[in-house]
């Protein structure tokens, strides 16, 4: 099969390349490739993976690719199971192309490069050494259990969606740190961060989920910000309640690079791209004896710079779990609604419907049958 390449105008960003990598048998179930090691090389600025090459620079990396590999090596040899990591990221990768026959924009082997990086940052940060040993021990148990069955693709996800967490903490601290100083916490019924000025704590997740089409579905869509608002709230509203409500956090940060309308933070129009407005705001808030919550994005790509913004938790547990409420009722109904449906339904509510979410919530004419089971 042909490379698959992403282009920008600074020339080619990345390529994904899979011949060779599997075969079709006889039967024609597919096998894939053993190959080792999987750690990447150098190709002029460029990394050099088995399933593609990449510019660290489009990975949010601003290193060179000799010092990307010298980090590698420095972690590997610290007892992180790097080659493990990649070999669960491969046999996803692969197994995802062979399945939908579409390949991520940037290799997901890219990822273990992305992790390492984040945490080489924060390494000055208080409580550095003991959260790393912790998170280490977290990565080597689920290798380990993936590794007693490699071509699980639940263990092989696990790996996956651990990397990405871990690489959202650590980078999220990254730019924290450099606004307010903060300390990593240790302790896993405690939020994330404690700023050690004022004691604030700070929780950070991330929204792993995407279901949304082609971007060019969503770019033809013409949003009122009151709707983005509110589809950004109905996206943040389902991490938040343990990290609330168990582990007293103040200010609670929801990264949705990734998930389905992350895209509509990134380009700026509704969010704040100086990061330190948007903590200060979140500070006052808590000062004032309100919960924050933040969605942001980090600089990816062709992303620079972190897009935020800020609202109380009173407004997203209002207007996003009544949200959350009706996007499941549809789904109950046997009409889930994809990325671009579900955005236009709320394009169309009238303001009212959301301004008077807390005097009992929408009622929806379409969903009254199932009104009385929620």
């Amino acid at each position: 099969m042909d490379d698959i390449i992403y282009r920008t105008k600074a020339g080619i960003k990345s390529s994904n390349t899979y011949n060779g990598l599997f075969s079709i048998g006889e039967n024609g179930k597919y096998r894939l490739g053993i190959f080792f090691p999987l750690k990447p090389t150098t190709k002029a600025s460029n990394l050099e993976f088995i399933t593609g090459e990449v510019d660290p620079n489009i990975l949010g990396i601003h290193s060179s690719a000799d010092h990307v590999i010298k980090l590698w090596e420095k972690y590997e040899a610290m007892g992180f199971p790097l080659e493990d990591m990649a070999q669960s990221l491969y046999q996803l990768e692969l197994t995802d192309f062979i399945r939908s026959w579409q390949a991520p924009p940037v290799t997901l082997l890219a990822e273990t490069i992305v992790l390492i990086c984040s945490i080489d940052k924060c390494k000055q940060i208080p409580g550095f050494d003991v959260r790393l040993s912790k998170d280490k021990r977290k990565l080597i148990n689920l290798v380990e259990a993936r590794n007693k069955d490699k071509h699980n693709l639940k263990k092989n996800r696990d790996v996956y969606e651990k990397i990405y967490t871990l690489h959202n903490e650590y980078a999220t601290a990254f730019y924290i740190n450099k606004i307010l100083p903060i300390t990593l916490t240790d302790d896993v019924d405690k939020p994330d961060f404690k700023v050690i000025d004022s004691g604030i704590m700070i929780d950070t997740k991330m929204r792993l989920v995407n279901d949304k089409p082609a971007y060019k579905d969503t770019f033809e869509m013409d949003l009122t910000n009151q709707a983005i608002f509110s589809l950004l709230m109905k996206e943040g509203f389902a991490p938040l309640q343990r990290t609330f409500d168990e582990q007293s956090t103040d200010i609670a940060m929801v990264n949705l690079s990734i998930s389905s309308y992350g895209f509509m933070l990134s380009t700026g129009l509704i969010a704040d791209s100086n990061f330190s407005h948007t903590m200060a705001t979140a500070s006052n808030m808590v000062k004032n004896k309100e919960k924050a919550i933040i969605f942001y994005t980090l600089p990816r790509g062709t992303i620079n710079g972190i897009f935020s913004i800020c609202f109380k938790r009173s407004i997203v547990d209002r207007i996003g779990g009544d949200l959350s409420r009706i996007d499941s009722q549809f789904y109950r109904l046997g009409s889930k609604k994809n990325f671009s449906e579900f955005a236009a339904y709320v394009n169309a509510l009238k303001p009212e419907s959301l301004n008077n979410v807390g005097s009992g919530g929408l009622h929806i004419r379409d969903l009254n049958k199932t009104d009385n089971d929620s």
